[in-house]
C-alpha cells in the first residue's frame, strides 16, 4: 500500500533517506501487553508503531520487524496494562528531507492518522545520526491513582509516611519481578514470571549497560565495608531461620539498586471524570521520582503500603521487606493506575541536557494525561473486570481491579506468608538486628583504629551517596541547581569552610549531618540560581 504521505515526500525528492527521529508518545496501554515487541506475537505498543509505519511508507520491507536495524530505543518501558503520557521513543524512519529539528503539527497529525486512536504522537523532533534515547535518559516520574475509598478510612498522612521509608538507595529485591537473565538462567513461576514486560526501565543513570552512580557509590561504600558484609553473611548464614531467606546471589545483585529521589502524595485529592459517563471518583495521586524502576517496582511498592493501611500486613514487615535478607512476597497492585509522566535526560559529568525537554511539549504531556489518561483509568477502575482463583473451590471470581487486589491479598498473606505468620518474620528479624547491631559495634571499634592514620582514607571530601541524600531531603532532582550546589561544597570543602564536626567510622572527612548544616547555615537551597 502506497500512503499519501510516501506519495507526498517521493513527488518532492523521489529518494528516501533513514533519518534518526524522536517521538514523545502518550497512551492507553489497556489493550496492550506493554510498550515492546513481544516474542509470542501479542500486541504491543511498539508493534503497532512500527506496523503504522510501515503502512506509511516510512518503514522498508527489509526493517518492518527489526528494532536492531530501525536502532529503536526508548527512554522507558511500561508493562502490560500500564499507560504514558510522557515516553520518548527514537527509531529510523524513512524520510526525503531531514526536518526542522521539530517536525510541524501538521506532520504529526498526519503521522497519527496512521496510528490506533489510544497510541499518540505528541510532539517528534530530529536526532543526531547515533543518538540512542535509553543512553541518554537518567530520570523518570510516574504517577500512580489510589481510589480514596482505598486507604480504608486512614488519613493520607499515613499514605505519605508509609511510602516515605522507599526515598533513597535501597536494595528493592523484595519489590522486583525476575531479571531478564535470571529469567533466562531458570524457570520463574508465580506473579513474577507472568510477564515480559515489567515497568522496568533500561537505564541507570548513564544508560541500559552501566551501573548508576548511585548503585555504584553504594557499592564503594560496601567494598570499604567488605569486612563487615563478610561477617553479616557469615553470622547470618549460620542461622537456621524458620521464615524463608532471599538467595544471595539475588540479593548481591546490583540491578536491584534503585535510587528514588522522592515519593510525594498531595494532602487533598483529586476527582476525576470516567470517559464513559463522566461520573466522578476522589483519587490520591502517588507521584515517584528515581533514576529508574525495576520490573513490578512500583506496584508491589504500593501494594505494600496499601495492604498495611488495610490490616493485612504489619507495618514492621515493610522495613524488613526494604532492608533485610528475608524473603518477603509481596502481591502485585493493579496496573491500571499506573501512568508514565516524565523523563529527564541530564548528563551530570557534561552538566548539560543531551536532550531538553521544552514547556510545549510538556504542556502537550499534562494534556493529554489529563484529558485522555486520567478518565481512561477513572473508566477501567470501575467496568474491567479481572479474575482471581477461589483458592478452596478453584473457581475464577470476577472482580474489578481494586476489589480483585484486595480479595486476592487478604486470601494470601493477611495470616502470614508460607505457612508461617508475620509474628516469626517480626520475632526473627528482630533476633537479627540484635546481632547485626553487634557485630556493627565491634566493626566500627575496629575501623576508627585502622583509620587513625590513615590520612588517606580520612581525608576522603564528601561521604558516599550525598547526592542521593540532599535530593532526597530538599525535594530536588539532578540538574542545574544541584550541579551548581555540588560546586559550591566542593569549594567549601578545599577552603576548609566545609569541616567534620566530629569523628565517624565511614573515613569520610565530613558526614551528612555536617553538609545538611552547612547548607542550611549558608541559605544554599535559597541562593539565586541554586
Amino acid at each position: 500500500k502506497v500512503s499519501a504521505l510516501l506519495s507526498m515526500t517521493q513527488a518532492s525528492t523521489g529518494k528516501l533517506i533513514k533519518r534518526n527521529l524522536a517521538l514523545l508518545l502518550g497512551y492507553k496501554g489497556t489493550k496492550y501487553h506493554g510498550l515492546q515487541i513481544s516474542a509470542q506475537g501479542l500486541p504491543t505498543i511498539q508493534g503497532e508503531i512500527f506496523n503504522s509505519f510501515y503502512t506509511a511508507g516510512m518503514i522498508s520491507d527489509s526493517n518492518k520487524d527489526d528494532s536492531q536495524k530501525l536502532k529503536w530505543s526508548s527512554s522507558s518501558r511500561t508493562d502490560k496494562g500500564v499507560h504514558t503520557s510522557f515516553c520518548v521513543c527514537s527509531f529510523k524512519l524513512l524520510m526525503d528531507e531531514t526536518p526542522q529539528y521539530r517536525v510541524s503539527p501538521a506532520e504529526i497529525q498526519r503521522w497519527n492518522t496512521f496510528l490506533p486512536g489510544d497510541i499518540r504522537i505528541l510532539q517528534a523532533f530530529r536526532l543526531s545520526k547515533n543518538a540512542r534515547i535509553n543512553n541518554m535518559c537518567t530520570q523518570r516520574e510516574y504517577e500512580y491513582l489510589v481510589p480514596f475509598n482505598v486507604l480504608n478510612g486512614r488519613p493520607v498522612s499515613e499514605l505519605k509516611r508509609l511510602l516515605k521509608a522507599f526515598e533513597g538507595t535501597h536494595r528493592f529485591h523484595n519489590f522486583s519481578g525476575a531479571l531478564f537473565r535470571e529469567k533466562n538462567q531458570k524457570s520463574c513461576g508465580g506473579e513474577d514470571g507472568a510477564e515480559s514486560n515489567g515497568e522496568e526501565d533500561n537505564a541507570d543513570g548513564d544508560g541500559g549497560r552501566k551501573r548508576s552512580a548511585d548503585a555504584a557509590g553504594l557499592e564503594a561504600k560496601e567494598t570499604r565495608w567488605k569486612g563487615l558484609r563478610a561477617k553479616y553473611h557469615e553470622a547470618f548464614a549460620s542461622r537456621d531461620w524458620k521464615w524463608p531467606v532471599t538467595d544471595e546471589t539475588r540479593m548481591n545483585r546490583q540491578e536491584y539498586v534503585r535510587t528514588i529521589y522522592s515519593v510525594e502524595v498531595d494532602d487533598q485529592p483529586i476527582r476525576i471524570k470516567d470517559e464513559i459517563d463522566q461520573a466522578e471518583t476522589d483519587f490520591y495521586v502517588i507521584r515517584l521520582k528515581g533514576v529508574s524502576f525495576a520490573m513490578h517496582q512500583i506496584r508491589k511498592m504500593v501494594s505494600i503500603v496499601l495492604l498495611i493501611l488495610n490490616g493485612l500486613i504489619p507495618e514492621p514487615v515493610l522495613e524488613i521487606a526494604l532492608s533485610s535478607h528475608f524473603l518477603v512476597s509481596v502481591p502485585l497492585a493493579p496496573p491500571e493506575p499506573l501512568i508514565l509522566v516524565g523523563a529527564s535526560f541530564w548528563d551530570a559529568k557534561t552538566e548539560s541536557y543531551k536532550l531538553e525537554v521544552s514547556e510545549e511539549e510538556m504542556q502537550s504531556s499534562r494534556k493529554y494525561k489529563e484529558e485522555h489518561l486520567y478518565p481512561h483509568v477513572a473508566a477501567t477502575l470501575k467496568t474491567k473486570k479481572t479474575y482471581i482463583k477461589d483458592r478452596k473451590s478453584g473457581d475464577k471470581i470476577e472482580e474489578l481491579p481494586y476489589d480483585n487486589f484486595l480479595s486476592h491479598s487478604a486470601s494470601v498473606v493477611s495470616s502470614g506468608s508460607n505457612g508461617l505468620s508475620w509474628d516469626v518474620l517480626i520475632e526473627e528479624s528482630n533476633a537479627w538486628e540484635k546481632l547485626r547491631e553487634e557485630i556493627f559495634s565491634e566493626h566500627v571499634k575496629q575501623a576508627k583504629e585502622k583509620f587513625k592514620d590513615d590520612n588517606l582514607q580520612m581525608n576522603k571530601e564528601l561521604p558516599a551517596g550525598l547526592i542521593t541524600a540532599i535530593c532526597v531531603r530538599y525535594r530536588i532532582v539532578p540538574g542545574p541547581k544541584l550541579s551548581l550546589l555540588k560546586r559550591q561544597l566542593f569549594r567549601a570543602v578545599d577552603e576548609k569552610k566545609l569541616t567534620q564536626s566530629s569523628g565517624n567510622a565511614y573515613g569520610t572527612r565530613v558526614s551528612y549531618e555536617d553538609v545538611f548544616a552547612y547548607i542550611d547555615s549558608n541559605g544554599l537551597m535559597q541562593a539565586e540560581g541554586s
